[in-house]
């Protein structure tokens, strides 16, 4: 009689089998939220050769999904079993860039503590680091542990945009600030030419751009910032109109500039 085939299967490939979804056992445990059983997984696994890195059909891995459901917890003993940090999803994000995107706080905190210098220059398939994650999704309070672990305050994304570029269209002034306090340029472009300034001033977002001009290098005067703002106003043919349909007085922005 032939012997079942599972019978001669080793311990690693059992633990690595997957479903049609490319799910190990040790993701189901994760999604369906049995924490304990991720535990025994993890204690006895690694003995027996355990894939830890191993991608679902989505290129996720378990560290991927212990941020999706927000399981900080394992999240940090993923980390300290060392599950690999770099590895990209389907869309090219660490589990890093995922935790900033949902706004766990906890999650990237656990992430930061062991964190490979490389995911720092890491982004997605758009371009996007994780500072641009954060910007896009205002979460301040992350944005600052970025930038305290020294992610890059002006990187580019594919369409030429920097974190303090995101910030000014966006209208975040908060953010605007705390990217200026670390030394973000806003004299970069992005790939049509705008640079924050002329993004504030044509989305009529007169904080911001009086902010901006506070902090340029360049002298700033009543003359030259409407100078700007009449730039700006004759662009609208070409662009459409102001970016969030609003606008300016001329006399607010040279205020601005005096200020």
């Amino acid at each position: 009689m032939q012997s079942n085939t599972a019978w001669n299967e080793s311990p690693a490939d059992m633990l690595n089998q997957t479903n049609s979804q490319g799910e190990t056992a040790l993701m189901l445990a994760i999604r369906n939220a049995k924490d304990e059983t991720v535990r025994l997984l993890l204690r006895k696994g690694a003995k027996h050769g355990m894939d830890l890195d191993q991608k679902d059909g989505r290129g996720k891995t378990a560290l991927h999904l212990a941020v999706d459901m927000k399981k900080e917890k394992l999240v940090e003993e993923l980390v300290g079993a060392s599950a690999l940090q770099t590895a990209l999803d389907g869309l090219e994000r660490t589990p890093l860039f995922l935790a900033v995107q949902h706004g766990h706080e906890k999650a990237v905190d656990a992430l930061l503590q062991d964190m490979p210098y490389v995911v720092r220059q890491q982004s997605d398939k758009h371009g996007r680091s994780a500072l641009h994650a954060a910007v896009e999704r205002g979460h301040l309070g992350i944005l600052k542990k970025l930038l305290e672990e020294r992610f890059y305050e002006d990187a580019k994304d594919d369409l030429g945009r920097t974190p303090l570029l995101l910030a000014a269209d966006n209208g975040d002034k908060d953010v605007v600030d705390l990217l200026l306090s670390h030394n973000a340029r806003q004299d970069l472009e992005d790939a049509t030419g705008r640079t924050p300034l002329f993004l504030a001033v044509a989305n009529g977002d007169l904080p911001i751009a009086k902010t901006l001009l506070s902090r340029s290098d360049a002298p700033i005067t009543a003359e030259n910032s409407q100078s700007l703002l009449h730039l700006v106003v004759k662009s609208r043919s070409k662009a459409g109109g102001l970016a969030r349909g609003r606008s300016l007085d001329p006399d607010a922005i040279g205020y601005a500039a005096e200020a």
